[in-house]
């Protein structure tokens, strides 16, 4: 039988904008600061960049001898359908201190139109904007929720709240390198001492049929081919991508498979051949995950000098008070330790106003408090230790890190009503999100 909604209020278009989406980007909310929300962005849109124009004064000749503007560089910024649910029972509410606000009669269990209404709401409101910035941030297309085992490790099925779009960090570790290329982003690498886990397969037993490995729930088949060497390579080239959507390198040596952490100190299931494999061959633990450790004493001030030091020129060439570090927990408390400890840092970490919050600052640069490290257990680590780069930090300036939604689209909503059915009170959102960055020489990472 169809779900009979007798009371109802909604929300929709512009009006998600106004009452609900405005206020998460407003106050303490960790999206502000230098987040720049583009907020009609139907499906895709182009995020432009033109370098800066210079040398154009010359000695005089005769004739025309004008410099090329240069070609500008395009990002594009996509976004995606989400939707978010929540159910609330008013059995919750009696014999507390919010009974009283309860609807009277055979109604009691519909907060609607009541006060109560409004408390879940804020409550419903929180969470979303909660989960914003954690998809912002950390989203990723390809994660997979966690296997129970020791290790954390991924399962081989879709993580649902993380999987609709790309986020920030998945697209700075993936374009980010410590000599980049033009394209790429300038990193700072910080020598937490994890070591990246490695496993071998190496082929043997039969010669005919399939090659089948199991990876996290995962079973990669070849059929086998020529000899051992040949059959291992072609598992190699056939499955590589795919494997590396999941965190893990796979090449291949000889008669060997060689699988190989691709960030360190982020662990897998030891792999094994599977059942179905008529090549039987053996697995070995070549070497084993070793986690991140904490920083030591004073070496977020380095860090954030050797970011200082080696951002790219148009970005040096911005006065350092427009500029914005964003920076984990676990970092910006390092670096408060080393303030606490020591005068010679205090010019450095003068405090100053930013939107009307005092912030901590490094030459100048307001520094902005991020607490990633609170979803980043979220994804792979051992039992009791850090994950895979945990100290983090963006140096870039306001309006190049960019949220996409697309607000004032009549598909987006926010919906309260009672479900006489269930006799529950249920809420849901539905909104197109999406996120990205202008141009990598605006930016500076560590990680």
């Amino acid at each position: 039988m169809a779900n009979f909604i007798t009371k109802a209020g909604i929300w929709a278009g512009k009006e998600v904008l106004d009452y609900f989406l405005k206020p998460l980007f407003i106050g303490e909310s960790p999206l502000q600061h230098g987040i720049r929300v583009i907020p009609n962005v139907q499906s895709n849109m182009k995020l432009n960049y033109f370098p800066a124009i210079n040398k154009l004064l010359k000695a005089y000749v005769k004739g025309f001898t004008g410099t090329n503007f240069g070609a500008h560089s395009q990002r594009t910024l996509s976004v995606v359908r989400l939707k978010a649910e929540a159910s609330q029972d008013a059995m919750e509410f009696y014999q507390t201190v919010f009974e009283t606000a309860l609807n009277k009669g055979v109604n009691w269990n519909d907060i609607t139109g009541t006060i109560l209404e409004d408390v879940v709401l804020e409550l419903f409101r929180a969470a979303v904007e909660s989960d914003t910035y954690r998809m912002f941030w950390l989203a990723d297309t390809y994660k997979e929720t966690l296997s129970s085992t020791t290790y954390g490790n991924y399962s081989g099925t879709a993580d649902t709240t993380y999987n609709a779009f790309t986020g920030l960090w998945k697209l700075i570790i993936g374009l980010a390198a410590t000599t980049p290329t033009s394209s790429q982003i300038k990193k700072v690498a910080v020598a937490d001492g994890a070591v990246a886990q490695v496993a071998t397969i190496t082929a043997s037993g039969g010669t005919s049929a399939n090659y089948v490995i199991t990876v996290m729930g995962v079973s990669y088949t070849v059929a086998y081919s020529t000899d051992y060497a040949t059959t291992v390579a072609l598992m190699a080239t056939t499955h590589a991508a795919a494997l590396l959507l999941r965190g893990i390198v796979l090449t291949s040596s000889g008669d060997t498979n060689i699988l190989t952490s691709n960030i360190p100190g982020q662990p897998f299931t030891a792999p094994t051949i599977a059942s179905a494999s008529t090549i039987t061959g053996s697995v070995a633990a070549t070497t084993a995950n070793t986690a991140p450790t904490a920083l030591a004493a004073d070496e977020a001030i380095g860090y954030f000098k050797s970011m200082f030091e080696v951002q790219p020129a148009v970005l040096r060439n911005i006065p350092d008070e427009q500029k914005r570090i964003y920076a984990d927990k676990r970092v910006v408390d390092n670096y408060i330790e080393s303030l606490e400890d020591s005068g010679t840092y205090t010019d450095m970490g003068k405090s100053m106003l930013v939107d009307g919050i005092k912030r901590l600052t490094y030459r100048g640069i307001p520094i902005i408090d991020h607490n990633w490290a609170e979803y980043l257990d979220d994804f792979p680590h051992a039992t009791g230790t850090l994950p895979g780069y945990p100290h983090r930090a963006v140096l870039t300036v306001p309006q190049n890190l960019v949220l996409g939604i697309d607000a004032t689209d009549e598909w987006n909503e926010m919906k309260l009503w009672f479900n006489e059915d269930e006799e529950e009170n249920r809420l849901r959102m539905k909104l197109k999100m999406g996120s990205n960055f202008v141009h990598s020489n605006l930016m500076v990472v560590m990680f």
